[in-house]
Protein backbone atom coordinates (compact mmCIF):
# COMPACT_ATOMS: atom_id res chain seq x y z
CA UNK A 1 0.00 0.00 0.00
CA UNK A 2 1.40 3.35 -1.39
CA UNK A 3 0.11 6.35 -0.72
CA UNK A 4 -2.56 7.84 -2.87
CA UNK A 5 -2.61 11.56 -4.06
CA UNK A 6 -5.90 13.47 -2.87
CA UNK A 7 -7.05 14.08 -6.48
CA UNK A 8 -6.65 10.84 -7.14
CA UNK A 9 -8.46 9.63 -4.00
CA UNK A 10 -11.41 11.60 -4.29
CA UNK A 11 -11.99 10.22 -7.83
CA UNK A 12 -11.93 6.86 -6.51
CA UNK A 13 -13.92 7.52 -3.16
CA UNK A 14 -17.90 9.13 -3.37
CA UNK A 15 -18.31 11.94 -0.97
CA UNK A 16 -20.53 9.04 0.51
CA UNK A 17 -18.04 6.40 1.40
CA UNK A 18 -18.95 4.50 -1.52
CA UNK A 19 -16.05 3.57 -3.91
CA UNK A 20 -16.43 4.34 -7.11
CA UNK A 21 -13.25 2.79 -8.18
CA UNK A 22 -14.54 -0.58 -7.56
CA UNK A 23 -17.74 0.18 -9.88
CA UNK A 24 -18.25 -1.50 -13.16
CA UNK A 25 -19.73 2.08 -14.54
CA UNK A 26 -16.44 3.68 -13.68
CA UNK A 27 -14.32 4.74 -16.67
CA UNK A 28 -10.74 4.22 -14.96
CA UNK A 29 -11.96 1.68 -12.21
CA UNK A 30 -10.75 -1.49 -11.47
CA UNK A 31 -13.10 -3.52 -13.46
CA UNK A 32 -12.74 -1.18 -16.19
CA UNK A 33 -9.20 -1.60 -16.41
CA UNK A 34 -9.18 -5.15 -15.66
CA UNK A 35 -11.51 -5.70 -17.83
CA UNK A 36 -8.80 -4.27 -20.83
CA UNK A 37 -5.91 -5.88 -19.54
CA UNK A 38 -7.79 -9.65 -20.15
CA UNK A 39 -9.07 -8.43 -23.00
CA UNK A 40 -5.49 -7.90 -24.88
CA UNK A 41 -4.55 -10.74 -23.17
CA UNK A 42 -6.94 -12.83 -25.04
CA UNK A 43 -6.45 -10.84 -28.18
CA UNK A 44 -6.17 -13.76 -30.64
CA UNK A 45 -7.28 -16.57 -28.01
CA UNK A 46 -10.46 -17.28 -30.16
CA UNK A 47 -9.30 -17.17 -33.37
CA UNK A 48 -6.56 -19.66 -32.19
CA UNK A 49 -8.73 -22.24 -30.66
CA UNK A 50 -11.13 -21.57 -33.90
CA UNK A 51 -8.12 -22.99 -35.86
CA UNK A 52 -7.53 -25.57 -33.80
CA UNK A 53 -9.99 -26.77 -31.06
CA UNK A 54 -11.16 -30.41 -31.79
CA UNK A 55 -14.99 -30.92 -32.85
CA UNK A 56 -15.86 -32.19 -30.05
CA UNK A 57 -14.60 -29.22 -27.69
CA UNK A 58 -16.23 -26.49 -30.26
CA UNK A 59 -19.27 -25.60 -28.49
CA UNK A 60 -17.13 -24.05 -26.02
CA UNK A 61 -16.06 -21.13 -28.29
CA UNK A 62 -19.66 -19.83 -28.36
CA UNK A 63 -19.29 -19.35 -24.52
CA UNK A 64 -15.86 -17.80 -24.77
CA UNK A 65 -17.02 -15.17 -27.46
CA UNK A 66 -19.65 -14.35 -24.40
CA UNK A 67 -16.98 -13.65 -21.95
CA UNK A 68 -15.19 -11.67 -24.49
CA UNK A 69 -18.07 -9.95 -25.02
CA UNK A 70 -18.67 -9.03 -21.56
CA UNK A 71 -15.23 -8.19 -21.27
CA UNK A 72 -15.04 -5.86 -23.93
CA UNK A 73 -18.45 -3.90 -22.58
CA UNK A 74 -17.31 -3.73 -18.97
CA UNK A 75 -13.23 -2.22 -20.61
CA UNK A 76 -15.73 0.13 -22.57
CA UNK A 77 -16.97 1.62 -18.68
CA UNK A 78 -17.88 5.64 -19.33
CA UNK A 79 -18.71 6.98 -15.68
CA UNK A 80 -15.82 9.56 -14.85
CA UNK A 81 -17.48 9.12 -10.69
CA UNK A 82 -19.80 11.15 -9.48
CA UNK A 83 -17.49 13.95 -8.61
CA UNK A 84 -16.15 14.31 -11.89
CA UNK A 85 -19.69 14.15 -13.28
CA UNK A 86 -21.58 17.64 -14.81
CA UNK A 87 -24.69 18.69 -12.75
CA UNK A 88 -27.46 17.45 -15.14
CA UNK A 89 -25.43 14.11 -15.85
CA UNK A 90 -26.78 10.78 -14.48
CA UNK A 91 -24.65 9.55 -11.14
CA UNK A 92 -25.07 6.22 -9.37
CA UNK A 93 -28.22 6.92 -7.53
CA UNK A 94 -30.52 9.54 -9.56
CA UNK A 95 -30.83 12.70 -7.61
CA UNK A 96 -28.46 11.94 -4.63
CA UNK A 97 -28.37 14.83 -2.14
CA UNK A 98 -24.91 14.20 -1.39
CA UNK A 99 -23.24 15.12 -4.35
CA UNK A 100 -24.53 18.86 -4.28
CA UNK A 101 -24.60 18.90 -0.14
CA UNK A 102 -20.59 17.90 0.20
CA UNK A 103 -19.66 20.68 -2.73
CA UNK A 104 -22.26 23.02 -0.96
CA UNK A 105 -20.59 22.98 2.32
CA UNK A 106 -17.01 22.02 0.95
CA UNK A 107 -16.03 18.91 2.48
CA UNK A 108 -14.94 16.43 0.59
CA UNK A 109 -16.72 13.62 2.14
CA UNK A 110 -19.98 13.27 4.49
CA UNK A 111 -17.86 12.01 7.43
CA UNK A 112 -16.05 15.73 7.17
CA UNK A 113 -19.35 17.69 7.79
CA UNK A 114 -20.77 18.87 11.11
CA UNK A 115 -23.98 17.27 10.35
CA UNK A 116 -23.30 13.58 9.18
CA UNK A 117 -25.69 11.93 9.63
CA UNK A 118 -28.04 14.36 8.31
CA UNK A 119 -31.86 14.02 7.54
CA UNK A 120 -31.37 15.23 4.28
CA UNK A 121 -29.25 11.74 3.65
CA UNK A 122 -31.14 9.85 5.31
CA UNK A 123 -34.49 10.44 3.75
CA UNK A 124 -32.85 10.11 0.66
CA UNK A 125 -31.52 6.83 1.30
CA UNK A 126 -34.53 5.35 2.77
CA UNK A 127 -36.69 6.34 -0.08
CA UNK A 128 -34.08 5.58 -2.65
CA UNK A 129 -32.21 2.95 -2.17
CA UNK A 130 -31.62 1.68 1.72
CA UNK A 131 -28.28 -0.69 0.83
CA UNK A 132 -26.63 2.29 -0.57
CA UNK A 133 -27.83 4.00 3.15
CA UNK A 134 -27.20 0.89 4.69
CA UNK A 135 -22.95 1.51 3.56
CA UNK A 136 -22.95 5.12 3.85
CA UNK A 137 -23.36 5.78 7.74
CA UNK A 138 -20.76 3.02 8.74
CA UNK A 139 -18.36 4.34 5.63
CA UNK A 140 -18.57 7.51 6.80
CA UNK A 141 -17.49 6.70 10.16
CA UNK A 142 -14.71 4.50 9.27
CA UNK A 143 -13.33 7.12 7.46
CA UNK A 144 -13.85 9.56 10.78
CA UNK A 145 -12.14 6.67 12.41
CA UNK A 146 -9.05 5.63 10.31
CA UNK A 147 -8.80 8.71 7.19
CA UNK A 148 -9.91 8.18 3.86
CA UNK A 149 -6.98 6.64 2.56
CA UNK A 150 -6.64 4.18 5.27
CA UNK A 151 -10.37 3.57 4.23
CA UNK A 152 -10.04 3.31 0.44
CA UNK A 153 -7.03 0.56 1.12
CA UNK A 154 -9.23 -1.10 3.10
CA UNK A 155 -11.99 -1.37 0.58
CA UNK A 156 -10.43 -1.17 -2.70
CA UNK A 157 -10.30 -4.99 -3.31
CA UNK A 158 -14.00 -5.22 -2.37
CA UNK A 159 -17.45 -5.55 -4.00
CA UNK A 160 -19.22 -1.77 -4.91
CA UNK A 161 -22.31 -4.06 -3.73
CA UNK A 162 -21.88 -5.58 -0.41
CA UNK A 163 -24.96 -4.76 0.72
CA UNK A 164 -26.36 -6.43 -2.20
CA UNK A 165 -24.94 -9.72 -1.68
CA UNK A 166 -27.74 -12.92 -0.71
CA UNK A 167 -27.83 -13.87 2.59
CA UNK A 168 -26.46 -16.86 2.83
CA UNK A 169 -29.49 -18.89 4.35
CA UNK A 170 -31.67 -18.03 1.59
Amino acid sequence: MSDISKEELLRRVAPCSLLCYTCPGCKDGAIACLSAQLCAYYEGYYAFNDANLPAKYRGWLEEFSRFYDMLTQNAQAACPTCRQQPEDSRSCIPGCVVRACHAKKGVDFCADCEEFPCAAAKDFFAGVNPAAGEDWIPGSNRIRQIGAQAYYWERESLSHYQSYKKDDAQ
